[in-house]
């Protein structure tokens, strides 16, 4: 075709001829060479085959006869989204421009080949000689990257959960290598990189704190824990010192509060900064612009893993999107990326997002200086943790081991995270951390959430509703549960971000009662089901869809201190006709919780006791206590005189009279704990942690109610002092949990100072 003809088409041909030298019967690539306009713009791409030399034909517009376009030669892109569901797709920015095609600063990131050609109105034609340092990054290896996307969720014994976020776009993004960040940056930059270096080696360890010390120090070494003094409390040079003359400097002791550091983790410390400085010295010693931008390229590998403490460094950093997709129902993504097979393992930057309420959300996007994973091992897991409280997560559904024999059943599992065995009874309080007697309730705003299940075969018309319903002690009348229970379902529709529209389960009116209806098979049994779409359950529960129903305990009549105490909590069946269903071997049986089988998942189970029944219903006791603390100090005295209440002084007349100190620790049930002490300045000279039940915490004798008190001589509490100031500071700590946390809201604190002196300063 002749180049007049091209231009009455609107097109101009160009002709690419590409020579690949030095080949020598070595692995060829296969790639692309794509066309950009100046300004990057895509205008076309043509593929090349495994060959030494080969020629490709472009077709470009007729208008850019006499402008500079770039042509660019390498490896083949692969779509970033392949691997996301269809609505993902929209709204995300891709690895492809405006114009389609690979931008062109994915392909540099990948060692392509750059040319600038001035096209001219015919004959062109252009010859590429193209050698192995850069043909060879073309050579592509496949890495698997794998991770999680977490939200942690603190269980009731303080340990924390890792829920997966389930349906989440994670989006890969290769990071620039900081070896061609130095290589750009101005000759002042290098310099202070430098003295940052030093500042950082003289201040050792850094803050923030390094995740872990970098690897090229050695494999072994994990970073020590942070120093137990305060920072003015030594210096970097006295911790270094110490290691050589085998003791540990005076000025890192403070008295009893903090402790006196262990030796061993300064020369930890002194260890890592030895080795740290030794691997930098290049770094240091250079003595000209040139000798230092060398050296800090050499040792990238580490600066990489320091560079999070130089902010006015981060905003060199860029990324550029290489992969998206999608999580599972427990958190987890895997895909495949290529690199070139000569260079680097890729350095990997990873950032989430969610479709929340039809709006693309982001769920994680932290600092990319401080969280991108340098020189990513392929196949190693990457554990991302989302702290937005919005995050939709999945709590997959717990295997269940029926009782033998049983195949249709029901079980009432939990309040909250805290299974029915780990609920006393006929007590109702429960037992978490180092809490022991606990009552139930929740904070104003929320609800105390109760949880069942059932076998797969549910709902049938002969299993269709259920009932929740309590009593408190010395109640002769059932009260029904009325909060609503809903579930989410997804409605996906083409050319829209899906929905998630709510499933109400209950409460519905039948014959006067309050009753829900287990989960339909289908969102389209829902009474309130909206037509259109294509509708599914989650493959796991999604916000917080794991409660059957709920009770606001803090609303409950009479308020929080009639409300108080214990209550039976009943579980009934009804067919869909709202006749109760009577259970047994023909219709269905209740089954209870006994714990977890050895594979830490499973959930093993016995069948209800005859006395768990009442009626046709299963029943069990819970107590619940949303009453609050108090802490209350009195004011010290010696004999019949306290510490003056105005300005806090109390004055002796030697140092053998007693100090009487009292406090209380008070819950109006005694479910509590406490936590009291004694400082002189800021060193701690009494106290004691324990139950506000205890009869003797540490020499404070109390009365089983909360009440304590102690005696000090004035000499006791002085030391080597004339006159001094103190404080008492009393924690009160409520016992109530909402089944996952312990309700701190409803805790007290007071401090109390007053201040000793000889009577002869009295006026």
């Amino acid at each position: 075709m002749s180049v007049t003809n091209n231009i009455k088409e609107g097109r101009l041909a160009c002709t690419i001829n590409i020579q690949l030298e030095q080949t020598q019967e070595q692995e060829l690539p296969e790639g692309m060479v794509y066309a950009y306009d100046r300004n990057g713009s895509f205008l076309d791409s043509a593929e090349f085959p495994r060959k030494a030399q080969f020629t490709v034909e472009l077709a470009l517009p007729s208008e850019l006869q006499g402008d500079t376009i770039r042509i660019l030669i390498g490896p083949q892109v692969s779509d970033d989204s392949e691997e996301m569901p269809e609505w993902m797709r929209q709204g995300i920015t891709n690895t492809k421009n405006s114009a389609g095609g690979v931008a062109p600063s994915v392909l540099v990131r990948k060692g392509a080949y750059e040319k600038r050609v001035q096209l001219a109105a015919e004959h062109n034609i252009f010859s590429l000689p193209i050698f192995p340092h850069d043909w060879k990054k073309w050579l592509l290896c496949r890495c698997v990257v794998r991770g999680r996307l977490i939200k942690l969720l603190q269980m009731p014994d303080g340990t924390n959960q890792e829920l997966g976020v389930c349906n989440a776009c994670i989006k890969i993004y290769e990071v620039d290598k900081l070896a061609k960040i130095i290589a750009r940056l101005p000759d002042r930059d290098l310099s202070r990189i430098r003295d940052d270096l030093l500042i950082l080696i003289k201040n050792w360890p850094p803050n923030p704190p390094l995740e872990k010390i970098p690897s090229i120090l050695g494999p072994s070494i994990e970073p020590p824990p942070p120093l137990p003094v305060r920072p003015e409390a030594t210096s970097p040079a006295a911790v270094l010192k110490s290691c050589d003359t085998g003791e540990v400097p005076d000025t890192m002791s403070l008295g009893a509060e903090p402790p006196l550091p262990d030796k061993e983790v300064h020369c930890e410390y002194k260890k890592v900064v030895t080795m740290l400085a030794q691997e930098l010295e290049p770094v240091f010693t250079a003595s000209s612009v040139s000798q230092l931008r060398n050296a800090l390229i050499i040792k990238a590998g580490i600066l990489a893993q320091l560079i999070c403490q130089w902010k006015w460094l981060h905003f060199h950093f860029s990324k550029d999107l290489i992969k998206c997709v999608s999580t599972d129902e427990q958190g987890r993504f895997e895909t495949t990326i290529t690199y070139p097979c000569g260079g680097d393992r890729p350095d990997l930057y990873f950032k989430a997002m969610q479709c929340i309420a039809s709006n693309l959300h982001i769920l994680y996007d932290p600092n990319v200086a401080c969280h991108t994973h340098w020189n990513y091992k392929c196949g190693s897991e990457v554990v991302l943790v989302t702290t937005d409280p919005v995050a939709i997560t999945c709590m997959s559904p717990e295997a269940v081991e029926p009782p033998s024999g049983v195949t249709i059943w029901i079980m009432p599992y939990a309040v909250g995270g805290t299974p029915l065995n780990k609920i006393n009874q006929p007590s109702g309080l429960t037992d978490y951390g180092s809490i022991v007697d606990a009552p139930f309730g929740n904070i104003p705003g929320h609800r105390l959430g109760f949880r069942h299940g059932y076998s797969s075969n549910i709902p049938t018309t002969g299993l269709f509703f259920y009932r929740w319903q309590y009593k408190k002690d010395g109640e002769t009348k059932w009260h029904d549960f009325s909060e609503p229970v809903v579930r989410h379902y997804i409605k996906e529709e083409p050319g829209k971000l899906p929905t998630y529209p709510v499933c109400t389960l209950g409460p519905k009116s039948v014959s006067g009662m309050h009753l829900y209806r287990f989960k339909p098979h289908k969102p389209e049994e829902c009474s309130d089901f909206i037509p259109g779409g294509y509708n599914s359950w989650p493959v796991d529960d999604w916000f917080a869809d794991i409660y059957s129903g709920f009770i606001n305990t803090y609303g409950l009549p009479g308020g929080v201190d009639v409300s108080a105490g214990r209550y039976q909590i009943k579980l009934e069946i009804y067919k869909e006709n709202g006749i109760i269903v009577k259970p047994g071997p023909t219709t269905f049986q209740f089954i209870i919780p006994i714990g977890k089988d050895t594979d830490g998942a499973t959930i093993l189970s016995r069948k209800a006791e005859s006395g768990e029944i009442d009626g046709d219903g299963f029943v069990f006791y819970l107590h619940i206590d949303n009453r609050s603390c108090q802490a209350m100090t009195d004011a010290p005295t010696i004999g019949t005189t306290g510490a003056d209440p105005q300005c806090g002084f109390l004055h002796y007349h030697a140092l053998s009279e007693q100090v009487q100190i009292d406090f209380h620790a008070l819950h109006p049930a005694n479910y509590a704990t406490f936590s009291f002490r004694i400082k002189r300045s800021a060193t701690d000279i009494s106290g004691g942690d324990g139950e506000v039940t205890d009869l003797t915490i540490n020499g404070y004798h109390g009365d089983g109610n909360g009440n304590f008190s102690n005696l000090f001589t004035v000499n006791t509490l002085l030391n080597t002092c004339t006159r001094a100031a103190f404080s008492e500071n009393l924690w009160v700590e409520a016992k109530a949990t909402n089944g996952w946390a312990r309700l701190h809201q409803y805790d007290s604190y007071i401090a109390r100072a007053f201040a000793l002196a000889p009577a002869a300063e009295a006026k």
